[in-house]
């Protein structure tokens, strides 16, 4: 009988280690889960925060819009509307609003119909383009390009469509060339353009390459105009 005692005892103490075991295990897995709980807070709270300041510093601008007709002989854009507001003939128009970075996903909502040469012309187009990647620094004028088979392309430069230093590949300069003048002027006339405040940069100049104007060339032979003087 006492055995038995002794044995009802022991599992008795066994069970309540158990149960004391199971206690401590819940409370540090607890403590674990809060832990977690923090860390995740506290880490959305700085990507948030951070978030937000970007948003802030991101900077609405105004710029002009500008589209430019190079769908060729047979086809001619008729009229042009962004964001169901700015718009009308091919030409320039004021304004859209602009953030100061761009940022992933940034597009227009774009309307434009044609006037054909000959037969009929296609329905009206209606899209959502991208805005193509630019800096800050780049921020000017909003150019809508089109093309022909309803391509479209929007870029933003400060640069005129014409200037050497446009951001656009020259086989996309389709029924259009670059200003003739302006290249002449840049090679003759460097620092005169400089001194003007017209400072190209790095990307700037790799566009002017594809239309044989070089940094180092024009310096030289603006320095030379300069010492003649």
């Amino acid at each position: 009988m006492g055995a038995f005692k002794r044995r009802g005892h022991e599992q008795r103490q066994r069970n309540r280690t158990g149960v004391l075991k199971m206690i401590t295990l819940n409370k540090k897995f607890k403590i674990l889960l809060a832990s977690v709980a923090v860390l995740l807070l506290c880490g959305g709270g700085i990507l948030w925060a951070q978030h937000k300041e970007n948003e802030e510093k991101n900077e609405l601008v105004p710029v002009r819009v500008y589209a430019w007709e190079q769908t060729g002989d047979t086809m001619r854009l008729l009229t042009f509307f962004v964001n169901r507001r700015i718009g009308g003939t091919p030409g320039e128009y004021c304004c859209v609003m602009l953030p100061e970075h761009w940022r992933p996903g940034l597009s227009i909502e774009l309307y434009w119909d044609y006037t054909a040469q000959s037969k009929g012309s296609p329905p009206p187009q209606t899209a959502r383009v991208e805005i193509e990647k630019y800096k800050p620094e780049d921020v000017g004028n909003l150019n809508i390009h089109f093309y022909p088979n309803h391509r479209v392309r929007v870029i933003v430069a400060r640069r005129g469509f014409g200037s050497p230093f446009y951001p656009l590949p020259k086989e996309e300069w389709i029924n259009w060339g670059v200003d003739e003048t302006l290249l002449r002027n840049w090679k003759e006339n460097y620092y005169e353009w400089i001194k003007l405040g017209y400072i190209p940069n790095d990307e700037d100049w790799k566009w002017a390459a594809q239309w044989g104007l070089f940094k180092e060339e024009a310096m030289s032979k603006g320095n030379v105009n300069q010492q003649e003087k």
